[in-house]
């Protein structure tokens, strides 16, 4: 089975076994490693690093260095 190379998300070719349609509703589940969490965490991660650098005056430091410039 492949992998994703940002996410890891697990990725396969489509199938008719009933037996994959199950897995795929695993996958899409409530679990901290299905694709749907994965999604989620990944968004939440870039929502967050957006309202922190929304919330930070620029500084000739970051304009010149790049906008990680100073972060601890």
């Amino acid at each position: 089975m492949s992998v994703t190379p940002n996410l890891g998300l697990m990725v396969t070719q489509e199938a008719d076994d009933p037996k994959f349609k199950d897995w795929r509703m695993k996958i899409a589940g409530a679990s901290p490693d299905s694709n749907m969490m994965l999604l989620d965490a990944a968004v939440g991660s870039a929502q967050s690093w957006q309202e922190e650098k929304n919330s930070t005056p620029f500084t000739w430091g970051m304009l010149k260095h790049g906008f990680d410039y100073g972060d601890t």
